[in-house]
């Protein structure tokens, strides 16, 4: 007979207890979330998300800098031994570039920006675009908006 009393006792108390906890951490999660953080639930805290706009900008950067010095260096020593092999590679490489070049400039149009525009414009423009294709943002009827963001 005390148990048939205890136990909904204990299960409105855990209920209680949760329902507080949620009311407390939900102002924490609305703030991170619309600081772009997700929750993981592995490590059970707020994570910075998998992809970084900023990060990708770095790397390619450091790519760019990287392929220059490789350039630099073919070309320096294409100077010193002016030997015939060293051309094929050195076209080889500006065609590998060209294709980068039609590629990074579908990406400008995709986010719809100039080439020339900022990491802030760049940033501003995937975010909106995100906005406009993800499924969940666009509306639960919309099943072309599932088609267009796979």
């Amino acid at each position: 007979v005390a148990t048939a009393a205890l136990l909904p006792c204990a299960g409105a108390a855990v209920a209680a207890a949760q329902c507080a906890r949620g009311v407390a951490n939900t102002p924490e999660a609305l703030v991170e979330s619309l600081r772009g953080f997700i929750w993981d639930t592995k490590e059970r805290g707020w994570t910075s998300p998998a992809y970084s706009l900023r990060a990708e900008e770095e790397r390619l950067a450091r790519r760019r800098r990287l392929r220059r010095r490789r350039q630099q260096e073919r070309a320096e020593s294409q100077q010193g031994t002016q030997s015939g092999g060293q051309g094929s590679s050195s076209s080889t490489a500006s065609a590998g570039g060209s294709i980068a070049r039609r590629y990074a400039g579908a990406y400008y149009e995709l986010l719809r920006v100039r080439p020339s525009a900022t990491s802030d414009e760049l940033r501003r423009a995937y975010y909106r675009e995100s906005r406009r294709c993800h499924p969940d943002k666009v509306g639960a009827g919309d099943t072309l908006a599932v088609v267009r963001f796979q």
